[in-house]
């Protein structure tokens, strides 16, 4: 009966609010349950985000992957950008939306904010893994770690705000 155990994974509220508690202390405020292997041709995982987590707006164009995001918990903002860094368009992943989820398609621009704490998503994308070539980030954003991220992703909360109440 062990072995049988090792082919296959549980998504449980345990395992969410683990994930979660290691996003809300991790530097980055967000973190990774993988339940695939770097090697593996689809990449499938859980990425708890918290509202003060910055993640560069970034497209998957070479090599060409789609990426998909389905909500477990919380509520999500998927901000899609035009090529000079403009907002096209915010979709709001939460039970007030009934948007359970998204998938973008290779050579979007895109990122991810949460908007309350304790959110989760499920993720999956195109593997392999090989941090050379996952993504390429927006030249029109500022770096994570840098000074004038929090101001951006700021901003960028204020602007979902602002979308929402019109």
């Amino acid at each position: 009966m062990k072995d049988a155990q090792q082919n296959y994974s549980h998504i449980t509220t345990e395992l969410l609010e683990k994930t979660i508690h290691k996003a809300k202390n991790s530097v980055r405020k967000r973190v990774n349950h993988n339940f695939h292997e770097l090697s593996d041709t689809v990449q499938r995982m859980l990425n708890a985000i918290e509202p003060d987590s910055y993640c560069r707006p970034h497209r998957h164009i070479e090599p060409p992957k789609t990426e998909t995001f389905i909500l477990l918990k919380g509520d999500l903002s998927v901000i899609i950008f035009d090529e000079q860094g403009i907002i096209s368009e915010v979709t709001s992943l939460n039970d007030r939306t009934g948007n359970k989820g998204i998938d973008i398609k290779p050579g979007v621009w895109h990122t991810l904010v949460s908007n309350i704490s304790g959110t989760v998503i499920f993720e999956t994308k195109t593997g392999p893994y090989l941090p050379v070539t996952d993504k390429e980030f927006a030249p029109w954003a500022p770096a994570e770690g840098a000074p004038q991220a929090f101001q951006y992703l700021k901003k960028l909360h204020q602007q979902i705000r602002e979308l929402q109440n019109t």
